[in-house]
């Protein structure tokens, strides 16, 4: 789902936390982004051990890290290095992301970006971030084929729930690359305003 919220008494309507009048109070409009962000963690992690949520696979989680941390590494050498052969890696990754690696790494500098945009990355990373680009035409069309819209339309129209997934990936991001312990005061707070 992108920007909308749906009622999902259908789903979860059986659970007391599922009604959709106890989670339109828990996702108060007049609350602040992260409490709504806070909520939506709780709730994810209580969603997944219900479920019965397995850890991903160690490999899957070594390569998603090397994606926060190099979107342009070499597939193949990863394998490599990882003791895996490439197409095992390929199916591997497109079983955990239902994308290709390649896909997968493509996007990473696009939501980095993205994020930035919406105001949580770390400013001190802004101008690495556009430097993985070879120029601006190259990261508009990036942009606007994950997104849909050009990269100034993307920053001038709010999107609430948007800007929470990129902020709960970015926080993730950087606890994997360690330059964030967890429950630390992410450094887009730390700026004027917040």
């Amino acid at each position: 789902m992108l920007d909308r919220a749906i009622l999902c008494d259908h789903v979860y309507g059986d659970q007391e936390w599922g009604a959709s009048d106890k989670l339109i109070e828990w996702f108060d409009p007049a609350s602040l982004p992260q409490r709504w962000l806070r909520v939506t963690e709780i709730l994810v992690g209580d969603l997944l051990e219900r479920a019965g949520g397995a850890h991903p696979d160690p490999l899957v989680e070594e390569f998603d890290k090397a994606a926060f941390d190099d979107p342009n590494m070499n597939i193949g050498d990863f394998a490599d290095e990882h003791g895996i052969k490439r197409p095992s890696l390929e199916w591997l990754i497109k079983k955990a992301y239902g994308q290709t690696p390649k896909r997968v790494l493509r996007r990473a500098p696009v939501l980095n970006i993205a994020a930035d945009l919406r105001g949580v990355a770390d400013d001190a990373e802004a101008d690495e971030l556009v430097l993985r680009y070879f120029d601006q035409s190259h990261l508009i069309r990036e942009f606007a084929a994950f997104f849909g819209t050009m990269p100034s339309a993307f920053r001038a129209s709010p999107r609430t729930l948007m800007t929470l997934n990129l902020e709960i990936r970015q926080a993730r991001r950087l606890e994997e690359l360690d330059r964030l312990r967890p429950r630390e005061t992410r450094p887009w707070f730390l700026g004027e305003g917040h």
